[in-house]
């Protein structure tokens, strides 16, 4: 019954992640929606996919401390693995940079600027939590550092 649970929400989270952006990609390419409406309901679809995270990990925090257990040592995998998960989000975060500038340009060129300062808003908020994934893999592996006695 929990396995039924865990893969219909996870179906559930897909068709929300990946179906409503190509719903508003469609509807801004048939031209039903405008650009405003398009980065109005982009915005809003960002919006809840934060809320909805946020309340996961305060949920999450929460069953935490009532099972909380001592740290455990990464392997070599493991430790790659975050390394290698590091410098995927460095590599997003320099993307997302090089990029700003030109969305910014564009959406100037063509004066708009709602889906501009969409755009500005969802790139910084992406750069913002990028950074703080980082912030915590890299204390993670500082901290399985210092279980497994190894010198930086």
């Amino acid at each position: 019954m929990v396995a039924r649970k865990k893969t219909l929400l996870k179906t559930i989270a897909l068709v929300v992640i990946f179906g409503v952006p190509a719903l508003l990609c469609l509807g801004l390419a048939y031209d039903t929606l405008s650009p405003r409406e398009w980065a109005i309901g982009l915005l809003t679809w960002f919006a809840a996919l934060l809320l909805w995270t946020v309340v996961g990990k305060l949920a999450t925090k929460k069953t935490l401390a009532s099972s909380a257990e001592p740290a455990i040592a990464a392997d070599d995998d493991t430790h790659r693995r975050l390394l290698r998960e590091i410098w995927v989000r460095k590599a997003w975060i320099g993307i997302l940079a090089l990029l700003l500038p030109v969305g910014i340009a564009n959406g100037v060129a063509h004066r708009a600027w709602l889906p501009t300062l969409g755009g500005v808003g969802i790139s910084l908020s992406w750069m913002f939590f990028a950074a703080h994934e980082i912030r915590r893999r890299q204390e993670r592996i500082n901290s399985t550092r210092q279980l497994r006695g190894d010198p930086k």
